[in-house]
């Protein structure tokens, strides 16, 4: 397998609250393909075996640096600034604050004072917005890519309300806590991702169920997607939410009539309250453009 790089970039994901990681992966292999080819015990071992993205970018730029000369340590520790300066107190920054004083033969302090001062903004991985990992066979935990089944209209919209729920971790775990996806979702496929991403919008590749590799590849695709949104917005997600909300009173509108018309007036109010929320949020929406 061939060492894992990656180039810092700025990354609209910089406001998320996604913690990431890297997952080392054979070199021109994307997430789905190793599904694919070995099933995704092989992606789960890689996921468990990740590391925090700051620790992996410290070591590359150790890695490719002139450590030997006094030049090439300041050059190191310039590029390493931006990288450390965003830690808060924490045993990982005191551990990479010695790993680096370590590999610089620099003292402790020196290597320290690099965290002084207000953080710049982080760095994310490269291809952590797109489709297949750093270059090298690095991979983002959350910049996954496709490998799933065709979808129709509907089941697009829920795909995508699933992979904005990831993109807002914190108001998608909320989001799909108040929903219930066995009358919200009508794709088997998406209600199980639901399912396991209730609880882990945080971490949306843990926990995959043991053998259930077009469920590995589903949850890969969505985390794919939300790295590929761009910077997202509630409004964005509150809006889903009622594309899907609509779609369900349709149903049960269709449903209504099939069933000799009971309840469909109640129905329709229902409906044109969801529309007129949807309406609000799209005003908003709109206006932020």
């Amino acid at each position: 397998m061939t060492a894992p790089t990656a180039q810092p970039v700025q990354s609209r994901l910089d406001r998320r609250e996604l913690e990431l990681r890297v997952v080392a992966l054979p070199d021109g292999t994307d997430p789905a393909d190793l599904v694919e080819r070995t099933g995704a015990d092989a992606l789960r071992e890689r996921v468990a075996a990740s590391v925090p993205f700051v620790k992996f970018h410290v070591e590359r730029i150790l890695e490719r640096s002139d450590t030997t000369s006094a030049e090439g340590r300041d050059r190191t520790l310039r590029e390493l600034q931006p990288v450390l300066k965003p830690l808060p107190p924490s045993a990982l920054r005191e551990d990479l604050v010695r790993h680096v004083a370590g590999r610089l033969e620099l003292p402790e302090a020196r290597v320290a004072s690099l965290t002084d001062g207000p953080a710049p903004r982080p760095v994310t991985p490269a291809g952590v917005a797109g489709g297949r990992g750093g270059p090298g066979g690095a991979l983002a935990t959350g910049t996954l890519t496709n490998g799933v089944e065709s979808l129709d209209q509907g089941s697009r919209a829920e795909r995508t309300f699933l992979a904005l729920c990831v993109a807002l971790p914190k108001a998608g775990a909320r989001t799909l806590f108040e929903i219930d996806p066995e009358q919200l979702i009508t794709s088997g496929l998406m209600r199980r991702a639901a399912r396991h991403l209730a609880g882990r919008t945080q971490s949306p590749l843990a926990d995959l169920p043991e053998g259930d590799d077009e469920l590995a590849r589903t949850v890969a695709d969505l985390v794919a997607r939300a790295g590929r949104a761009g910077q997202v917005t509630n409004d964005q997600l509150e809006h889903a939410r009622l594309v899907l909300e609509q779609a369900r009173i349709d149903r049960a509108i269709r449903r209504a009539k099939s069933e000799g018309g009971t309840g469909i007036a109640e129905l329709a109010r229902e409906r044109e309250a969801v529309m007129a929320a949807r309406r609000t949020v799209y005003a908003r929406l709109e206006k932020a453009v």
